[in-house]
């Protein structure tokens, strides 16, 4: 894992002086570079919002709007089944009715219809309206727009998404990416919201940008600019709602409605009304917005919330198997992206597996599910790899296909499944291995002193915090973790003092109980610092979400570490008796045995060279020092736990049981400790090849130790 500063802006001659320091940094992290932009980001306000009259056909939109009102056109609004979609279909059904219009919404079926206007859709509102306005799809749907218009309706395209080729020919297509507009990024929502403001004026426009900040948050555009002003003033606007929806929406998820923030939306919210067109019918969330009456939204959001445990339940399981697959069709050595592919999956929830494996192993993710004779895709990309570029590489393969830079949805036949995966790789191939290269950025390299209240003071002030704003992380570099222990039921989670030596910091690591609790390494630890509140005692706290060992060339030399390492190796030793015994040249097209180090610079050359999926496995001090600083010092060294990301590393008493099962070089730096050993490691790494070097004097001495051991034992 590595550790990377965000990239600060130039600020201007004169400008920021008055804010502190750390309060300059964020804001130049996030091109601030002046006080009136720094009043604007840190203030919010409707005047932050841009003209809706910039947008490409916003004039012949209201003009529209404004016949099919004058002549009682009734109009039909076709959304998404995601949170955008939602959202935006009932901010502007909301403001179409209350000016008057005779209006309804019509959302898809995940499951029966997938994303975007389809053409029975469209044959079935044209005998109910004389007017079609798509929100948070459509750009993509030449032909069902070119049908609508056959069928004599009057079509209003407003979608976010990246601009066809060729636009659908509407009576007007509003998307803030067409030339003009300058927030290229709002939502389906906000931009639904901009057609508001232009056909009812600003302030009607405000009263529903709960609707537009809630979308703004939960789609993950950057929260900068107008987005930043759209999400601000939403949060406060639905901490105030009068909606009875979204009032019972927040009291089922168990939020104080004064307590809301982005990262409660994003996390507690959204998933509940995304939980509607994942595992039933989305209309369940519309309508629940849409309702007055308190026991129906009631009931709505109870359904909601039991559809989003169930979401939960078919997420795993999905998870569980496409990462299965994904990692038998892998090599990461190699490829540049992973692809999962399932016969009975949940399709609502294949974009959440996506995402997860993203999250995992820092590469661009797709997860296929059957639908019928056809494969519906979800992809998540990461930082650097624009996702709906690389697929339009291939995009003569789909029969649905949309999208942008992080995420893409896609649908591709059976008979053209074998041709797409054989054409993946072509459409990753620029991606660079230094973008797929593990690494997470902070904002500022802090000791543990300044972990105060003030510090938190400043970081509440960037909030709401999303993608483009991300909330404040610090690098603490270099520090020890003291009175380590695991906690929560099943020791799952990590509490721990960070200490600098002289001042220290109580920390929380969720998901990080399986460290060892003898850490004699310096560590850089990623965190966030958060108030705790016990007993009404307020303490600052740092909340971890990486831990990486910031090994020195003395850390391998300490008599507590030796001690450490003996104590594994007994363990280890005691785990091969189970494992059944294999003749040594069984496997020998995977396995090369050295009898001395001359070609093992050769070998760190591939292995750094490529930086993935690799081990270097040691049971003692001295091998790990020399693999590290072999490999250039560039590598971490992980002690008796594997790193949190699948690059290469130096294993220091690390089980065999808890390989990463898809490492595909693994190199024992002291040799074997016993015969057991390679057929333990070729049935938890079947695609491994294994390198085993002279076994080293270091391991036949702590071996000969434990041997005494024994034999003093009477064993």
């Amino acid at each position: 894992m590595k550790f990377v500063k965000r990239e600060a802006a130039v600020c201007a001659e004169g400008q920021l002086t008055e804010y502190s320091e750390i309060m300059r940094e964020l804001l130049l992290e996030r091109g601030v570079t002046t006080d009136s932009e720094a009043r604007e980001f840190l203030s919010p306000s409707p005047s932050g919002l841009h003209d809706s009259f910039q947008m490409a056909d916003m004039n012949k939109a209201v003009d529209l709007l404004m016949a099919a009102r004058d002549n009682e056109f009734t109009v039909a609004v076709f959304g998404d089944y995601d949170s955008d979609g939602v959202m935006a279909s009932a901010l502007l059904l909301s403001a179409l009715r209350a000016e008057g219009f005779n209006a309804f919404a019509r959302l898809p079926s995940r499951q029966t219809e997938g994303y975007g206007l389809n053409a029975e859709a469209v044959r079935e509102l044209s005998e109910k309206a004389q007017m079609l306005i798509t929100v948070d799809c459509g750009i993509t749907n030449y032909d069902e727009v070119a049908l609508a218009k056959e069928l004599g309706m009057l079509v209003i395209v407003t979608d976010h998404h990246e601009l066809a080729p060729v636009l659908p020919p509407a009576d007007a297509v509003i998307n803030p990416k067409r030339e003009g507009y300058p927030c290229k990024n709002l939502c389906g929502a906000g931009v639904a919201l901009k057609l508001v403001e232009a056909f009812a004026g600003r302030e009607k426009a405000l009263s529903y940008i709960g609707f537009a900040g809630f979308a703004t948050i939960a789609d993950m555009v950057e929260l900068l600019g107008e987005n930043r002003v759209i999400a601000s003033l939403g949060i406060e606007a639905i901490k105030k709602t009068e909606n009875i929806g979204l009032k019972m929406l927040i009291d089922a998820a168990g939020v104080k409605p004064e307590e809301l923030t982005a990262e409660k939306i994003a996390f507690q919210l959204s998933p509940r009304i995304n939980a509607g067109g994942r595992m039933d019918d989305a209309s369940i969330a519309l309508d629940m917005l849409m309702t007055d009456n308190a026991d129906e939204a009631l009931w709505y959001a109870k359904k909601l919330s039991e559809l989003n445990e169930k979401r939960k339940s078919a997420e795993k399981t999905v998870l569980e198997e496409a990462e299965n697959d994904a990692l038998s069709r892998a090599l990461f050595s190699r490829d540049k992206y992973l692809v999962a592919i399932g016969e009975q999956w949940q399709s609502g929830v294949i974009g959440l597996a996506a995402g997860r494996l993203m999250q995992k192993y820092h590469l661009p993710a797709l997860v296929l599910a059957r639908v019928g004779d056809s494969y519906v895709g979800s992809g998540r990309s990461v930082k650097g790899v624009d996702l709906h570029s690389a697929l339009s590489r291939i995009s003569d393969l789909f029969l649905r296909f949309g999208g942008h830079a992080a995420a893409a949805g896609l649908t591709v036949h059976e008979s053209k499944l074998d041709e797409f995966l054989n054409r993946l790789p072509y459409a990753f191939e620029d991606a660079s291995p230094e973008i797929l290269a593990p690494q997470k950025e902070y904002d500022l390299s802090l000791t543990p002193e300044a972990f105060t209240e003030a510090l938190i003071s400043d970081f509440d002030r960037i909030e709401p915090c999303g993608l483009g704003n991300p909330k404040p992380a610090v690098l603490l570099p270099s520090v020890r973790m003291d009175l380590i222990r695991a906690i929560g039921a099943s020791g799952a989670h990590l509490r721990c003092e960070l200490s600098s030596g002289v001042h220290s910091v109580r920390a929380l690591a969720f998901g990080m109980g399986r460290r060892p609790l003898f850490e004699p390494f310096m560590q850089d630890v990623l965190c966030t610092p958060k108030i705790n509140v016990w007993k009404d005692v307020r303490s600052v706290e740092a909340q971890a979400s990486a831990i990486c060992p910031s090994a020195r060339i003395e850390d391998f030399d300490g008599a507590g570490l030796s001690d450490y390492l003996k104590c594994a190796l007994k363990k280890e030793i005691g785990r091969f008796g189970a494992i059944p015994d294999r003749n040594k040249d069984e496997d020998s097209e995977f396995i090369t045995y050295y009898t001395s180090f001359h070609d093992f610079d050769k070998l760190c050359d591939e292995i750094t060279e490529t930086g993935r999926a690799a081990a270097f496995l040691c049971y003692t001090s001295a091998a790990a020092k020399y693999a590290y600083i072999k490999t250039g010092m560039k590598l971490p060294v992980f002690l008796g736990c594997v790193g949190e990301q699948l690059e290469s590393s130096v294993l220091l008493g690390v089980s065999v049981s808890a390989l990463p099962v898809v490492l595909e070089k693994i190199v024992f730096m002291d040799g074997c400790a016993g015969d057991f050993e390679i057929p333990a490691v070729r049935e938890r790494c079947p695609k491994a090849k294994i390198y085993v070097m002279p076994k080293s004097k270091a391991l036949c001495a702590a071996l000969a130790a434990l041997s005494e051991v024994n034999d003093s034992d009477g064993r």
